[in-house]
């Protein structure tokens, strides 16, 4: 571990990430967006979605990874002691979060807008369809810069998760004081007890309500706390991460495929009807942590994870997640004019790496060094106050 991260977890953000494109580029065809509502034109695709063999398309399942793996990195520097004021931490979160997210979104609008005449495919999916469908708004940007969920579909959709992100980090820290003061159960208990408690009083709120902008903001708020049950089991598992003990490989394969299978858990809608989507997140959910249980528990999965192309993955993740849905449009754009579009959108992964390469290197990286460096600063300056006040005041 460096820099407060694993390698082998990050190089599951990047699969994670993979993950999610391929999902976007399959579901650009009607059957297989009927399928990821559990309407399937054939048994192929009925398998390909209720069985394990959905990995390799769970998007949904894949997001969820993301806001789990999120709260287990934000715990570990809280529960190793490492100080750092809330300001320069939210500083950081900040740097890390909007400004790729910010340039990324306004570079995708800039692309909508010189390149939406030339969008003229047609047979595709409702999801493909409402991406680049119409001119951008004024408003639209301006809920852009607000990291309000208003006309982001037409843009680059992906980045309601970010909103998520950004508000969960800004109260994540309560919850880590809880997680820290208490053991297992009782942090267990009070955390998300406490979560649940606001939960369920923004639900009551927003039921009082008019229509209007209020409402918004309360659904919006409600619903980052839905995924912050994510994030703190993330956390719950951090703190107790060196417990794990260490796991053979036949127990280790044990583990990944019933994680598989709970990640994967569709074949519970299809065969007992389950509609709750509350429940299959939570099956879901129980399915990562058991995955990164075995990931940590195993020497020779850890170490197959850090492999370096897996490592690079993990790296670039962040901005391959937010390059995608451009990159695809773009190709499927253009080459869908002079290749078979199956074609164009299996160049889709592929045109994506570089992109998100250049991106991270060029948008992630500067952001992540302003935010250290303003959050240093920050630091310095607390600390410097903290040592010129006086010591009847300090006492």
């Amino acid at each position: 571990m460096s820099n407060n991260r694993i390698k082998s977890l990050d190089s599951l953000r990047g699969i994670a990430s993979m993950i999610v494109v391929i999902f976007h580029c399959l579901i650009a065809f009607t059957i297989f967006e009927q399928a990821n509502f559990n309407r399937f034109a054939n048994d192929f695709l009925k398998y390909f979605t209720i069985t394990p063999l959905h990995t390799l398309w769970a998007g949904r399942e894949a997001v969820l990874l993301f806001f789990v793996l999120s709260g287990f990195v934000l715990a570990i520097p809280f529960f190793e002691g490492k100080t750092q004021s809330y300001g320069a931490y939210a500083i950081r979160r900040f740097c890390r979060i909007y400004i790729p997210y910010i340039v990324l979104m306004l570079a995708s609008a800039l692309l909508l807008t010189f390149f939406l005449e030339y969008k003229d495919i047609q047979g595709l999916s409702g999801s493909y369809d409402n991406r680049w469908n119409h001119p951008v708004t004024l408003k639209a940007i301006i809920a852009y810069f607000l990291m309000e969920n208003h006309d982001t579909t037409n843009v680059n959709g992906v980045v309601w998760t970010l909103f998520h992100e950004m508000r969960i980090s800004l109260i994540l820290p309560l919850f880590l004081l809880i997680i820290r003061r208490f053991n297992l159960i009782g942090a267990a208990i009070l955390s998300l007890g406490l979560n649940f408690l606001i939960y369920f009083a923004l639900d009551s709120w927003a039921a009082m309500l008019d229509e209007g902008r209020l409402l918004i903001m309360v659904k919006a708020v409600r619903w980052s706390m839905y995924y912050c049950t994510c994030f703190i089991l993330g956390a719950l598992l951090s703190k107790y991460r060196n417990k794990l003990p260490k796991l053979k490989i036949a127990y280790t394969v044990m583990l990944v495929a019933v994680s598989l299978v709970l990640i994967n858990c569709r074949w519970m809608v299809v065969l007992f009807q389950v509609k709750d989507q509350r429940i299959t997140d939570v099956i879901t959910i129980a399915g990562i942590l058991l995955l990164f249980a075995a990931v940590l528990s195993s020497d020779r999965l850890n170490s197959f994870l850090s492999l370096k192309p897996f490592t690079w993955l993990g790296q670039i993740s962040f901005s391959l997640y937010l390059v995608h849905i451009p990159v695809m449009m773009i190709i499927t754009i253009f080459l869908g004019k002079i290749i078979p579009i199956e074609a164009a959108f299996l160049l889709v992964p592929l045109a994506s790496l570089p992109v998100a390469h250049f991106t991270y290197k060029y948008v992630e990286l500067p952001s992540n060094k302003l935010g250290r460096s303003i959050a240093n600063a920050i630091e310095g300056r607390r600390k410097k106050n903290s040592k010129n006040v006086p010591i009847s005041r300090a006492v």
